[in-house]
């Protein structure tokens, strides 16, 4: 029986209790008998899957983080992007686990994955990190990732700086890759 966790208000997080057998065809199916948060039942669904050739144990890598290390002129409503090489696990995604910090100070943020152009379910591969408030103007910003895993329980850490100024930038005008 694997272990279920929900992810925010949206995900279900499906995690076996034991290796799946490679080169094998397997299926999840949500039933009706499952509420949403506001008690509703969902419509019914399965999912469907083949497993790879071994397991992957490379740990997932960050391939762009915007803003970029030490960008300066940043404005106080400014957002983090992340873009990993592979999906990794929402459940550890975290407050703890991704900060942003003013000094010593950790800033409150909203964590969330954009949904996939392509399907519109989220897309595990891409982070965003949103400031619950103005960012501290003139003050360097700290981003630290630290304990974000692959499905695989492999981790990736780094840290990088920008510089917030004293003004807030329009949507169109925000540092996005």
């Amino acid at each position: 029986t694997p272990t279920l966790s929900l992810v925010g208000t949206e995900v279900i997080n499906i995690a076996p209790t034991s290796n799946l057998t490679s080169h094998t065809d397997y299926q999840a199916c949500v039933t009706s008998s499952v509420k949403n948060t506001a008690e509703k039942k969902v419509a019914p669904n399965c999912y469907f899957f083949t497993t790879g050739s071994a397991a992957d144990t490379a740990a997932p890598m960050i391939v762009s983080l915007a803003p970029t290390n030490n960008s300066t002129n940043l404005g106080t409503n400014a957002e983090v992007s992340v873009n990993f090489n592979k999906a990794i696990n929402p459940v550890s995604v975290t407050a703890n686990s991704i900060q942003l910090s003013a000094g010593s100070t950790t800033l409150p943020t909203s964590i969330s994955f954009p949904a996939s152009s392509s399907t519109g379910s989220p897309d595990y591969t891409r982070v965003s990190i949103t400031p619950q408030a103005p960012l501290p103007p003139s003050t360097q910003i700290k981003v630290v990732i630290n304990g974000v895993t692959s499905e695989a329980g492999k981790s990736v850490a780094t840290t990088t700086t920008f510089r917030s100024e004293e003004r807030r930038v329009g949507k169109e005008c925000r540092s996005r890759w």
